[in-house]
């Protein structure tokens, strides 16, 4: 750690103030009047730490209340560390008592900025900005930083170039925004021009380590996206050169994450660089609620309970009131949740059912909440497990309550929140009109939910979004129409139904209750044929429809004998369906998979071309991803099926952070197929569905794609795989 003098000397060696910012000898400054203040702010912006100068910029600008440039650094920390409220909060401050003041423009553009809703209004009057203070690189800086930020990174560096022949032209905060602007702008780019600009984004930062070697962006920028290019090592190098002179949250959980999955180092050797990084914090910074969380995380992802339990005591316990907070309590029943997955959904073990009601009324009755989301999240957990309770023990009022609460909160899943809850509200209450309203309040949010996603461009083609419009509407009005079934208003119950399965034919739920309906009404023929095609629908979980022909069967013919014929023949003619829908994708001209060379949990190198001349089943998947999860018992199936033939293998990519974790969780489940670990391939390739399966041909090439969860895998794989053997 540089001393005092050193520091000062440092400082005043550099011609403007932004150069003598650095990385060690920050933390401890004695603050004698508002000069030292703004230094400091100034330092703890462009080093990232954020945490500990948000602490101190609220105690300073306190104590330097009559210092605008002292508010408008502590604006500028906390709109960087995405408390936009009380940024915008702060500026208005500043606005009241220094209406006239540069430093207020600068605070109040600075905090709009940061705003989603406010910062393109802002980015058109920058110029204006500058001109209050024209002399001054951190008014230059605020311009190319906005521009930047509502996406205009070209315009930004452009603008940074124009002052190369002024006083600026050797600015570090410019120049690191410039090399920020090349690295995410062409990050992913695979042109020859943008290729060229990412390396000119990783030479500016190389000059800037030569030079400063305690500018933490030197490292950290250039780290960040050469990681999210795929690469692991140099990512983790740079970082080490900088982690343990920063208490950069930001930094260290970087760090943390790249440590977890770095598997040339031991268990105990993490540990140790865990510890030193975690040391030097306490020493020289703050170590805040997200530093505390971070490190539970960590540590649970390595493996250590006890430790992970100890730092999430210690969030609890030091910061009460901090969001942090409300994620330990979040992830503690989310934990038990997955520990105890089979009592509460298979078992309904009614003690642990109600420890896990106990844990989530305990957050969801704290006296106020931060993060409404992960209210709504308890109140979806609370909805989910009542599905699992006996009928005699769900109280009315508390359903209808936990209802009511999803729908102020859970703005995540409208499938869930206004369809799926309402019906349950109809099928083991009374509130029918509640029930029917939430329902077709929620028809306009459902749908407003697809058009957001086909803005935001998630749909490759506009069949993908008419579909998916088409799903959401269907799943509405087929809720809709169960809760007047429920309430026996008939006539309505089979118009809205109807119109779901106009809207969405492959329902096995809509089917279902298509058949009761007409069972009910005595439509037998109808109800048969609603169930028959029901059953032939590929679902996750039980099929309802099983049940419901199987006591139509014995209605109409009076026992169950030969039962289990009628269904297989049903199967059969459904089995024949699905094997020519499935064979139909078949590309007779698919394009060649991409080259990897990727690692093993043993950390054995693996690539394709070693593969040329087999059949390639390649599925991604991630611990984090139910589907996933659920699709690994026959993943082992087909691959114990292929293990001994020279002409198939079946190969996964994992995309989880924590190698031990996976090897753990490997051996527990005793699965042997091979695992590959994701290096940032599966981000290159654009693969956002989990899981996904390719099956290649001899040639390397795609021939079937399978994205999302498959039921009979084993079954459907096999015909993929016979199928490309004799076109091959």
């Amino acid at each position: 750690m540089k001393n005092l003098l050193t520091l000062f000397c440092l400082i005043f060696s550099f011609s403007s103030l932004s150069q003598s910012i650095s990385a060690q000898g920050v933390f401890n400054r004695t603050i004698e009047n508002d000069k030292d203040a703004e230094k400091l702010l100034i330092d703890y912006y462009f080093n990232r730490s954020l945490d500990l100068g948000v602490k101190h910029g609220e105690e300073l600008f306190t104590k330097y209340s009559d210092s605008p440039k002292v508010g408008a650094w502590y604006t500028a920390l906390l709109a960087r560390n995405e408390e936009v409220d009380s940024s915008v909060e702060i500026a208005n401050t500043l606005k009241e008592r220094f209406p006239n003041n540069p430093w207020t423009s600068f605070a109040e553009t600075r905090a709009l900025g940061s705003s989603p809703e406010k910062r393109d209004s802002v980015a058109s009057n920058l110029d204006m900005v500058v001109q209050l203070h024209p002399n001054n690189e951190y008014f230059h800086w605020l311009k190319a930083v906005i521009l930047s930020n509502v996406g205009k990174k070209e315009e930004s560096s452009n603008y940074i170039d124009s002052l190369s022949e002024t006083e600026f032209k050797n600015s570090i905060i410019l120049l690191s925004l410039k090399g920020s602007n090349l690295l995410s702008s062409n990050f992913r780019s695979e042109e020859q021009e943008g290729m060229e600009k990412f390396e000119e984004g990783l030479q500016i930062f190389e000059e800037i380590r030569a030079e400063h070697p305690d500018w933490v962006d030197a490292y950290y920028l250039p780290a960040y996206y050469l990681n999210l290019k795929g690469q692991r090592d140099e990512p983790f190098e740079l970082l080490e050169q900088i982690v343990y002179q920063t208490n950069s949250y930001r930094v260290h959980s970087f760090y943390w994450r790249l440590l977890t999955s770095n598997d040339k180092l031991t268990k105990e050797e993490k540990f140790e660089k865990i510890q030193k990084g975690t040391s030097y914090i306490d020493e020289n910074g703050y170590l805040g609620p997200k530093f505390l969380f971070g490190l539970s995380s960590t540590y649970g992802g390595l493996g250590d309970k006890e430790k992970r339990f100890e730092y999430e005591e210690r969030v609890l316990n030091e910061y009460p009131n901090h969001l942090n907070t409300e994620w330990v309590l979040v992830e503690r029943y989310r934990t038990y949740s997955r520990e105890n997955l089979k009592a509460i959904s298979e078992d309904a073990d009614p003690e642990v059912i109600s420890n896990y009601e106990e844990m989530l009324w305990e957050f969801v009755n704290k006296p106020f909440h931060i993060r409404e989301t992960l209210l709504g999240d308890a109140y979806r957990e609370l909805f989910h497990v009542s599905q699992f309770k006996e009928k005699d023990a769900i109280v009315p009022e508390t359903l209808l309550e936990i209802v009511e609460g999803m729908i102020l909160y859970e703005g995540i899943n409208p499938h869930i929140t206004y369809a799926r809850a309402p019906v349950f509200l109809s099928e083991t209450t009374e509130y029918f009109e509640r029930a029917k309203e939430i329902v077709r309040e929620g028809i306009p949010v459902a749908i407003a939910k697809i058009e957001g996603q086909n803005e935001r461009n998630v749909y490759k083609t506009e069949e993908d979004y008419q579909r998916s419009l088409s799903w959401m509407q269907a799943i509405m009005y087929d809720a809709l129409g169960w809760i007047n079934f429920q309430e026996g208003i008939l006539d309505s119950a089979e118009i809205y139904l109807s119109r779901a399965y106009s809207l969405n034919s492959e329902n096995s739920i809509n089917l279902n209750r298509l058949g009761q309906l007409n069972e009910f009404i005595g439509n037998l023929d109808k109800a048969e044929s609603y169930y028959k095609k029901g059953l032939k629908i590929e679902s996750m979980g039980v099929n309802p429809n099983i049940e419901s022909i199987k006591a139509l069967y014995i209605q109409r013919n009076g026992s169950e004998e030969l039962f289990e014929d009628y269904l297989a023949n049903i199967k059969n003619e459904g089995e024949i369906d699905k094997m020519q829908e499935v064979l139909s994708e078949y590309m007779k001209n698919g394009d060649s998979f991409p080259g990897f060379e990727l690692k093993d949990l043993s950390n054995n190198t693996f690539e394709l071309n070693d593969l040329k001349g087999k059949i390639v089943i390649l599925n991604v998947w991630g611990l984090w991803c139910g589907p996933c999860v659920q699709e690994m018992p026959d993943i082992q199936l087909l691959h114990e099926k292929y293990e001994k033939d020279s002409e198939v293998v079946v190969v996964t990519i994992n995309n989880d952070p924590s190698i031990d974790k996976v090897k753990e969780w490997m051996d527990e489940e005793d699965y042997d197929f091979v695992v590959l670990r994701d290096d940032g391939f599966l981000a290159q390739q654009k693969i956002y569905v989990f899981p996904t399966t390719w099956f290649l041909d001899h040639n390397s090439e795609i021939k079937f794609i399978k994205e999302g969860y498959t039921k009979n895998l084993v079954e459907e794989y096999t015909w993929r795989i016979d199928y490309i053997a004799n076109n091959d």
